[in-house]
């Protein structure tokens, strides 16, 4: 009697099978066969995918270390996700950090390189579609950076990063040596554009005596304005409550730069580094944030706050020109100190250590926080779900260098046609 074979499954089913897999059982369904592959390349079920998938399955994070050392971590926003790094990624990421350049910025699946030794070479790359190169020599001495992309201007959902996006994206590079001067390099031009000066705009904004950014390599873009965390009171006699902070907002496009002034109210709570902390304390982290019930593409100037017994959230109002700051979120330290799996300490030493505030992951809402001796912690702005991340690395060996922090849209990895 002749076997008979299974019946096909009508490719409306499969789509919809497809549709609900994450991003990489999809890519290893489609390398059984080349009919699969042509299915699964189709725009369709990326569009699909990226309206279904939550942000804890969408995105990969990595902690991209300068300095070459340590090797850099990658985690899931969630504790249940995956933190496997694909093997093409990996190989092209370990490529683009050469010995000689380290990550200063990164944002929508692009690298920004900054080369260690004169004179000053800078590159962008993007690991996930394995291309990138060298920019041409700018005319400015870089203190700052902020990448644009092309959702920036037309509030898409895409970022440059990845083989089925937009790779179309801006670099502005600001000198703050005498005033701000500020520089754009167009990946379409391939070219810097001239040098402009908020001074030449009418604003004449400078950096005042000791002040000093917060972060560097975190910068909060919206709509086009470039926005940057500046503490001051840094040669101000104590006590530390003396310190004051500010946002530098610059618009991309003119050149213009303000100042808006952090009322003591929003800071006054802060935890400071009594034990453990670094040499930069980092209580205060500027970011992206929607509040609800707004959409997640309408995002405003958040200011996360670590108190002494909460994360607060402060939201600045840009309905009456962006100078009132309301209190939006609180997240309870005790969420935290709950996540924790691996600590040398008992639950008083926990509890006068200081929990900093690293970074933040723009697309999949995550804050990148560290409490030094215990290790590092995750937080959705969305959920408001903390998990602690997991590393065979002493914990202790992250408080001396500076990460930025790179997101991997695992959906940029399923081929396109």
């Amino acid at each position: 009697m002749e076997e008979s074979l299974p019946p096909e499954l009508p490719l409306d089913l499969l789509a919809e099978i497809l549709s609900r897999c994450d991003p990489r059982t999809v890519v290893r369904f489609g390398t059984a066969c080349k009919l699969l592959w042509r299915h699964v390349s189709d725009p369709a079920l990326r569009a699909r995918l990226r309206a279904r998938l939550p942000a804890a399955d969408r995105f990969l994070l990595g902690l991209l270390y300068q300095h070459s050392s340590p090797a850099p971590l990658f985690a899931a926003p969630s504790s249940s996700g995956s933190r496997h790094l694909p093997n093409g990624v990996a190989s092209s990421m370990s490529a683009a950090l050469m010995d000689r350049h380290e990550p200063v910025a990164s944002r929508g699946g692009l690298v920004v390189l900054r080369s260690w030794e004169r004179p000053l070479e800078l590159a962008v790359c993007d690991p996930a579609a394995g291309r990138g190169g060298f920019l041409p020599p700018c005319d400015v001495h870089p203190d700052a950076y902020a990448l644009l992309l092309p959702q920036d201007y037309d509030d898409g959902d895409a970022g440059a990063g990845g083989s089925d996006v937009d790779p179309r994206f801006e670099l502005l590079v600001m000198d703050m040596d005498e005033g701000i001067r500020t520089q754009t390099f167009s990946s379409v031009s391939r070219a810097w554009g001239p040098v402009v000066s908020d001074a030449a705009t009418g604003g004449g904004v400078r950096i005042p005596y000791g002040y000093r950014q917060v972060q560097p390599t975190t910068t909060v873009v919206i709509g086009g304005v470039a926005y940057w965390l500046y503490r001051g009171g840094l040669f101000a006699p104590p006590p530390p409550t003396r310190h004051s902070y500010r946002v530098l907002a610059l618009d991309v496009a003119t050149g213009h730069a303000t100042w808006t002034e952090v009322p003591e109210r929003c800071h006054k709570l802060r935890r400071m580094p009594l034990v453990g902390g670094s040499n930069e304390p980092k209580e205060l982290l500027l970011v992206p944030y929607s509040p609800p019930p707004s959409p997640p593409s309408k995002k405003k100037v958040g200011l996360l706050v670590s108190e002494l017994m909460a994360i607060s959230m402060w939201v600045l109002d840009d309905d009456d020109g962006g100078t009132t700051w309301a209190k939006h979120v609180v997240v309870d330290r005790e969420r935290v100190l709950g996540q924790v799996q691996h600590c040398l300490y008992g639950p008083l030493a926990l509890a006068v250590r200081a929990m900093e505030l690293e970074s933040v992951a723009e697309r999949s809402g995550t804050v990148v926080m560290q409490m030094h001796g215990v290790g590092i912690f995750l937080l959705n702005l969305q959920t408001l779900q903390v998990h602690q991340l997991q590393t065979s690395l002493h914990v202790k060996s992250f408080a001396r260098y500076p990460f930025c922090v790179y997101e991997l849209d695992l959906i940029s990895l399923i081929p396109s046609k």
